[in-house]
């Protein structure tokens, strides 16, 4: 507000009174909002300001704020505190194993490489339903046709370039095969590759548990600890005291780490007539992550 005088001076006083809401924890561990006076003032004509001090206008204990500095730039927000992540890695012996594998055919005509791709596929998964493989896990994760084609050199009165030419057709057909036996991969590899022949190709292999949240209660113990390890270190470097949680959520659950141990093969029936073919087990990891705030105590 400005004031005129009548020798024509200026005399200003600016008065601005703001009131915000802060958002402060109570003893419950609830967020409420109480209302904070931020004032400011100021005099002569160059309106330069001596300070600002945050305050709380509540008297309960429990939502006091610390005075302010002045001369600080304060940020005062929902994310302040000590802001964490946890996280637990365990290394397990696995139960199951996933082989991707597939029939692709190619011929002139799509009927002819269906219906090759076809007569393929039913041999191998018979070939594995003979090995104990049950429907229940022997999925369809793909299926494709499309044409194969060649570019040929033309020239027109567009001039010389290249155009594609469809020759054939190639069809595809993959399946995920879930084994229980893991000592039975290779019998069930060599078995695909004998009743496929070349049409077999075998993608990749991999080994996990069958159910990953009988590890979860464990999992999630150590994240959490993780996370309150941390909070508790930076809260000693910085010499704050470490307040109660205020804040947590699960960023991944409990999941495996899925590796391929076998690359892809080409022509699978180089196998067949050859020793059986060997398969390591090694471990796989399970992981888990969580991110946590704790509040820091003021004095």
């Amino acid at each position: 507000m400005r004031m005129w005088n009548p020798q024509g001076n200026i005399t200003a006083v600016v008065i601005t009174v703001l009131v915000v809401s802060v958002s402060t924890a109570c003893d419950n561990g609830t967020v409420t909002s109480e209302p904070v006076a931020i004032t400011g003032n100021s005099s002569g004509p160059s309106h330069q300001s001596s300070g600002m001090v945050i305050e709380s206008l509540s008297s309960s204990p429990a939502t006091s704020l610390r005075r302010i500095d002045p001369t600080s730039t304060t940020i005062v927000s929902g994310q302040s505190g000590i802001w964490v992540s946890g996280q637990s890695t365990i290394s397990v012996e696995p139960n199951i194993a996933l082989l991707s594998i597939g029939i692709e055919a190619r011929e002139i005509s799509v009927t002819a490489a269906r219906n090759i791709a076809a007569t393929a596929m039913s041999q191998v998964v018979r070939a594995m339903k003979a090995r104990g493989i049950t429907d229940d896990n022997i999925r369809t994760t793909r299926f494709s046709i499309y044409p194969q084609t060649v570019f040929v050199d033309i020239s027109d009165k567009f001039g010389k370039r290249g155009e594609p030419r469809i020759i054939g057709y190639i069809v595809s057909n993959n399946l995920q095969v879930k084994i229980h036996s893991l000592d039975d991969i290779g019998g069930v590899i060599d078995s695909a590759a004998e009743t496929g022949g070349d049409l077999v190709r075998i993608d990749s292999i991999q080994f996990t548990v069958d159910d990953p949240n009988q590890f979860a209660v464990q999992m999630r113990q150590a994240a959490a600890a993780d996370a309150l390890a941390k909070a508790q270190l930076y809260a000693e470097s910085m010499g704050v005291t470490l307040g109660p949680i205020t804040f947590l959520s699960e960023i991944d659950s409990p999941s495996q780490v899925i590796g391929d141990m076998l690359p892809m093969m080409r022509n699978a029936m180089e196998l067949a007539g050859s020793p059986p073919t060997p398969i390591n087990v090694g471990d796989v990891s399970l992981s888990t992550q969580i991110q946590a705030a704790f509040t820091i105590l003021t004095p």
